[in-house]
């Protein structure tokens, strides 16, 4: 049964009820399709995806920052640990049209879903977002890894019982490549304590990115504050949100190399 919160962020969409009744009675259901507005997205709750696609609609993870991002035009997006797509879920609720993006995600199960939702809700997906299936790194190859059924917590240490494969790595800059010099108006990086290995990637990498919007682990022996030194020497300034996240350990920063400091901006 669905905490109250839970309860209430279910009336939040079209189909409260038949939600309301998957959830209550049918506890074992995993894919179930979601409705809101024009969006329609496909959960999987068994994998626990409601905390990836579901939170970014509602209650919206990202909105106090979508709110103070000076957009301009279709957005040019890199989404890195997309999960099943929320990100992109988030930009659409929140009215942007969508340019040129591109999605990687690490485990294949979760990657499908993405596939799904993403074609269900944006009409140019095929010629315009490139949806990958693979591990974000500091350099480029492969990696044989053990996962399951797709969390919002997978990582590239894998886990001991899961299905084995053998996927891509795919590092920042050559994924940067994807957009042939254009501008990047957000890059959103939620890679699940690998951001720590950026820290060895040229920051001359980011000149293109206008935002940049990250979730920053605590994993032993670093700290989270390399991870912020290391954005702002790539010239980068912190954006404060429209109002408190709800997630402490998400921020926003903006490129003050390619426009002035946006208000509220440090």
């Amino acid at each position: 049964m669905p905490n109250f919160r839970t309860f209430f962020n279910l009336f939040q969409f079209d189909n409260p009820l038949q939600l309301l009744v998957n959830r209550s009675l049918f506890g074992k259901t995993g894919p179930t399709l979601y409705r809101h507005g024009p969006l329609q997205f496909l959960v999987d709750h068994q994998a626990g995806d409601q905390d990836g696609p579901r939170a970014c609609v509602v209650p919206g993870l990202y909105d106090p920052f979508f709110d103070v991002i000076e957009w301009n035009g279709p957005v040019n997006f890199m989404d890195l640990g997309a999960n099943a797509g929320g990100f992109v879920l988030g930009l659409l609720k929140n009215g942007q049209q969508l340019g040129k993006g591109v999605s990687v995600e690490l485990n294949p199960l979760t990657w499908s879903r993405l596939v799904y939702n993403i074609h269900a809700n944006v009409a140019d997906a095929c010629g315009n977002i490139d949806v990958i299936n693979g591990a974000v790194s500091k350099t480029d190859g492969f990696l044989d890894i053990r996962l399951g059924a797709g969390s919002v917590g997978d990582n590239v240490q894998g886990c001991e019982f899961g299905t084995l494969h053998h996927l891509p790595c795919h590092s920042l800059p050559m994924l940067l490549e994807r957009f042939g010099g254009k501008p990047v108006d957000i890059l959103k990086i939620d890679i699940e304590g690998s951001e720590y290995d950026l820290l060895e990637v040229p920051g001359s990498c980011l000149a293109n990115v206008r935002y940049l919007l990250i979730e920053i682990h605590s994993i032993a022996g670093r700290q989270e504050a390399e991870v912020e030194t290391w954005i702002r020497e790539c010239g980068f300034s912190v954006v404060q949100p429209s109002r408190p996240p709800l997630e402490s350990n998400v921020l926003l920063f903006k490129n003050d190399k390619i426009s002035p400091p946006a208000q509220g901006a440090l």
